[in-house]
């Protein structure tokens, strides 16, 4: 598995995030190309990997990174993975998206296959490695958690 890293500033806020390993989930195979975490609606932590690099400057033209920006600014076609944890770092469940569609999976098996490796206020990092019934997802990945972007 290659690493990538990426850092850039968009608006005044660095960002960086390292992201690796392949993603082969219900008929869709990818590999992981770039990660980003933001607060997600109901309080907690997402963190979105995808095949393809996020356009951060868009994401932040309204000041902040939500899951609107995961999923409604994606290429048609992509792919991409959004964990959910709560406050505590506990991850709750795993949505797999792609040009036919998405789901949320939140069995025993794909939660105990995570691996939290750092959990604070501004970064997450874990990996995820889970295979069962013919679908595979191996990625780690550690990112800065984005926060809401001043307009002034």
């Amino acid at each position: 598995m290659r690493a990538l890293l990426i850092g850039l500033v968009v608006c005044g806020v660095a960002t960086a995030a390292t992201v690796s390993g392949d993603v082969d989930y219900a008929g869709e195979r990818w590999r992981a190309a770039d990660a980003i975490a933001y607060a997600c609606e109901d309080g907690g932590t997402c963190v979105a990997i995808a095949a393809a690099r996020f356009d951060r400057a868009a994401f932040l033209a309204d000041g902040v990174i939500d899951s609107v920006d995961v999923h409604e600014h994606q290429p048609d076609g992509a792919r991409y993975l959004v964990l959910s944890f709560d406050g505590e770092g506990i991850l709750r469940d795993v949505g797999a998206y792609g040009p036919t569609g998405g789901s949320n999976q939140s069995d025993e098996s794909m939660l105990a296959a995570f691996t939290l490796e750092a959990f604070a206020d501004d970064r997450v990092a874990g990996a995820l490695d889970y295979d069962f019934a013919g679908d595979r997802i191996r990625v780690r990945f550690d990112t800065t958690i984005e926060a809401a972007v001043s307009s002034e």
